[in-house]
């Protein structure tokens, strides 16, 4: 996959200014969103390297880990930002994300039960929705793969049905215009 413009931006801002974290950071998250998890991976352990501090490496590097399967990396990293910025929701969130792909749905309730506690009235809901598919032991992501299979099959057996209702209807026609 081509680096892209984005990619080449952030290389020559890191030519200016190598010790800049953010940048690398940033480059990061354009190798995310493009897939590129390995990369993305290696940028922010730079940044954290050029950085100890920097939460939101922390918490970007425990999503690309978590997009990879290395639950147990995601884990730690999020178990770090947390420990830098305690008060941070979405750390808190993401830990119990982690804890839910890696199948601990026990720690995972735990910790989303401390995200319900620390977010905003206005927020609450969607903490809550995780909490509730945690304690049935799912994820959203799983919870929406399976309701879009689901829908599929309904889909295939609703045209299989129609489509063998109109062989069906049309041999009925065909045998009462005798």
């Amino acid at each position: 996959m081509s680096a892209g413009p984005r990619v080449t931006r952030y290389a020559i801002a890191m030519q200016l200014d190598a010790e800049d974290a953010s940048t690398y950071c940033n480059r990061g998250i354009v190798w995310h969103n493009k897939g590129e998890h390995d990369k993305a991976i290696r940028d922010f352990t730079e940044a954290i390297q050029l950085d100890p501090k920097y939460t939101n490496a922390y918490h970007n590097r425990g999503v690309a880990w978590l997009k990879v399967g290395k639950y147990d990396m995601s884990i730690k990293d999020y178990t770090e930002a947390i420990r830098l910025a305690p008060t941070d929701v979405e750390f808190v969130a993401a830990i119990a994300r982690a804890y839910a792909k890696s199948g601990d749905y026990k720690k995972a309730v735990e910790w989303q039960t401390k995200a319900v506690d620390m977010a905003l009235e206005s927020e609450k809901s969607t903490y809550w929705q995780n909490l509730d598919l945690y304690r049935l032991g799912e994820d959203r992501a799983e919870r929406n793969e399976r309701e879009r299979a689901t829908r599929n099959v309904v889909s295939v057996v609703f045209a299989l049905l129609l489509w063998g209702g109109g062989i069906v209807g049309s041999i009925i026609w065909i045998r009462r215009s005798r």
